[in-house]
């Protein structure tokens, strides 16, 4: 493809990839497939309108050779068939062969992918190009573009800050909001929306230095009162940097005050069984105790248990998990006590922060007594100072039972593994656990997510006495301030359709626990949903950085990526996630549909047969997805019978996503409406489905009137129908 880049200083790439010097060098030449490219409607333009604009000057015999002899040039230079034409007096562009960064622009903007739009605006659109001898009105036709193209990124622009500012991301705010005035430097009221925001992330000197310039600015180019701007600004910085005092972690998640801590594995000294479940359960609590804390980012469990062998240095867990702070430490049983050492240490210096020992016995009480103690010691020595809430949740002792608790995380452990097998066993656990204590929070709480998982699966687990409802709602009960009742609640919810108390649980249970990498990870997933993707995207980054080396977390945030039309980022990221689980078929299946996305349709196919081979044919993902998109394939490679074969199956078994979407790729869009129509509940996948995927194929169905009673239809069915998209 011919790369054209018309934002800020032009830039022609030939075929190989290599720049075209010769081609920019010629401003008539530039301005004839500038006009070629972006005039309105696009397609043919007629010759009789070129002439006047580019030369208007010369007789018309004349000007009809010049651009006769200019396309000439311009074939040579980017092929035969780069320049189209009908009859004699209509030209038009190959959009087949040149590519141009306004066009994707402009798509990005139709398709309200904000983010994807900012990231082609490179500056004004041709920032100081001139043809010398061209007609005034193609000035203005420049400049009513430039107008345009700028108009549309500053919309773009403040779409991402407002969303910033509504979920309470001021570093985001700020940065978007600089964006805006880098643009339009004149604007007071986005320059107080900027400092305001830097003020709330902390940054109130910048926000000062930054509301002193604009006021100067002013003053000197249109002649303000800068003391007035000034006051104005300090006023907003002042309330704003008094929020961020108040509670900057909970309003500002990402903080540079944040501390990063891995918690790795206990070394485990001696060979009693003992020893192992006690180090494994202080693990798995200490980790919980840690995540209730704002000013930390505690690194999940499922990360840090790959560095239990003992063989990587510090140096390379801190990079691996980007943590600036390890806690590392041995259990050893001797005489019936339990000997503990924990070294808590900066990641930077590889010096030893501090060091805490135990000598204590075996019992319910005493292993809380110590993860409480030593939660606060951590804490302590990384100068975090604890609310009144966190001191509460760090000495809350969960059970009295050691045997319902050792239950309880070895359950927690197997839930990880999200198998068949796994979820069964991590079933039986917290049953157990709570036969032994039944008013242990966490193990109702564990018994509901596993339940809920075992059913989106369809998987064959053990029958219980109580479903997945009843034991969230017990968890509940016990202890309403408990961050993984409230996540289980949330993924039930989400299960069940139901978008907003869904995402009230899934926020809650954050809240509660700021380092929840599983929460942030399902939110995310559910805020892409209900339609809500530029907020999922930085809450599913979240969960991969608290959880680097979770295979589901790197697959949702590489959906997410998808959505938002992110691909190579999304193709990354599911990479990462078929690395650390090489079995996982939804990673195939995903990967599929990226590379199907990016046109790779021969290694979209491959990908796509292999997650085949791995998924559960019932499963919450099934077999039909996978066949979608294969056919979508077959289409795209003009194998019509077998994509037809495919077709005829999705009717028969009523697949109305499916087949509408099959219909829509063959531009039958009556059809694909009459299918969409039809479904009764859009579930999950296809409701980011129709919301997001194949912008190409369902432009024109998301340009159509009929599109909008389709998202009714999805936001009926996630209890959405009083929600603002």
């Amino acid at each position: 493809m011919i790369q054209l880049k018309l934002f800020g200083r032009a830039e022609l790439r030939n075929r190989d990839g290599n720049l075209d010097h010769s081609f920019i060098a010629g401003p008539k030449r530039l301005a004839l497939l500038v006009y070629l490219t972006l005039n309105r409607p696009f397609g043919f333009q007629r010759r009789d309108k070129i002439l006047p604009l580019l030369w208007p000057d010369s007789g018309q015999k004349k000007a009809r050779n010049a651009l006769s002899n200019m396309l000439f040039h311009i074939r040579k230079s980017l092929g035969k068939n780069a320049i189209h034409t009908r009859g004699t007096e209509e030209i038009s562009i190959n959009y087949d062969v040149i590519t141009c960064d306004a066009l994707e622009f402009r798509n990005a903007i139709d398709d309200k992918s904000w983010e994807k739009a900012v990231k082609y605006y490179k500056g004004k659109l041709l920032d100081g190009f001139f043809v010398n001898d061209a007609a005034n009105d193609m000035e203005h036709w420049l400049d009513r573009e430039r107008e345009y193209f700028q108009r549309e990124y500053l919309r773009a622009v403040e779409h991402l800050a407002r969303q910033a500012d509504q979920n309470e991301l001021f570093d985001k705010s700020a940065y978007w909001w600089e964006k805006w005035n880098s643009e339009d430097p004149f604007d007071t009221s986005k320059a107080e929306k900027w400092v305001v925001a830097l003020a709330k992330s902390g940054k109130k000197t910048r926000a000062l230095r930054a509301a002193e310039n604009h006021a100067y600015l002013l003053a000197k180019e249109m002649g303000e009162d800068a003391k007035k701007i000034i006051k104005r600004l300090r006023s907003g910085i002042e309330l704003g940097y008094e929020s961020y005092i108040k509670n900057p972690t909970e309003m500002h998640p990402e903080s540079q005050n944040v501390k990063a801590i891995a918690v790795l594995p206990f070394e485990e000294i001696g060979t009693s069984p003992s020893v192992s479940n006690f180090a494994n359960g202080l693990h798995h609590d200490l980790l919980s105790r840690l995540a209730v804390i704002a000013g930390l980012k505690v690194i999940s469990r499922t990360s840090v248990l790959r560095y239990k062998d003992g063989q990587s240095t510090i140096k390379q867990i801190s990079e691996d998990l980007n943590a600036d702070y390890i806690v590392e430490g041995a259990i050893q049983e001797s005489g019936g006590l339990m000997r503990l050492h924990v070294q808590v240490i900066d990641a930077k210096s590889e010096g030893h922060h501090t060091a805490i020992s135990y000598n204590t016995g075996f019992s319910g009480d005493k292993i809380f007594d110590v993860q409480t103690e030593l939660a606060s010691k951590i804490s302590h020595r990384l100068k975090e100072e604890l609310t009144p809430t966190e001191v509460k949740q760090l000495k809350n002792t969960p059970t009295h039972n050691l045997e319902a608790y050792l239950l309880y995380t070895e359950g927690r452990t197997h839930l990880n593994h999200r198998t068949e097998k796994s979820l069964a066993l991590s079933i039986r656990n917290f049953l157990n656990s709570i036969k032994n204590d039944n008013q242990y929070a966490q193990a109702w709480a564990g018994l509901a997510e596993a339940l809920t998982l075992a059913a989106w699966y369809n998987y064959n687990v053990p029958e219980t006495n109580v479903s997945a409802m009843e034991a969230a709602v017990k968890a509940l009960s016990l202890n309403p301030e408990l961050g993984e009742a409230h996540a289980s609640m949330g993924i039930l919810l989400t299960r069940l359709l139901n978008g907003p108390e869904a995402k009230r649980e899934l926020e809650t249970a954050v809240r509660l626990q700021p380092s929840f990498a599983e929460a942030f990870s399902w939110l995310g997933w559910l805020l892409a949903i209900i339609g809500e993707l530029d907020r999922a995207i930085g809450v599913s980054e979240r969960s991969v950085k608290l959880d680097p080396y979770s295979t589901y977390t790197r697959a949702y945030l590489s959906v997410i990526y998808l959505a938002a039309g992110k691909y190579d980022e999304a193709l990354e990221e599911i990479h990462a996630a078929r690395t650390i689980e090489p079995e996982y078929g939804v990673s195939y299946y995903v990967e599929g549909l990226i590379l199907y996305h990016l046109k790779q349709y021969e290694k979209s196919e491959i990908a796509l047969r292999e997650s085949m081979k791995l998924l559960n044919p019932q499963g919450a993902l099934a077999k039909e997805d996978v066949e979608c998109v294969l056919a979508l394939v077959f289409q795209k490679q003009g194998r019509t019978a077998e994509m037809r074969r495919l077709h005829e199956q999705f009717k028969k078994k009523k697949e109305y996503v499916f087949s509408g979407l099959l219909y829509a790729s063959m531009n039958q869009t009556d059809k694909a409406f009459d299918e969409f129509l039809k479904l009764v509940k859009w579930k999950a996948f296809p409701a980011v489905t129709i919301r997001y995927f194949y912008p190409d194929m369902l432009r024109e169905i998301r340009n159509d009137k009929r599109y909008r009673e389709i998202i009714k239809d999805v936001k009926r069915s996630w209890n959405l129908q009083d929600q603002e998209e």
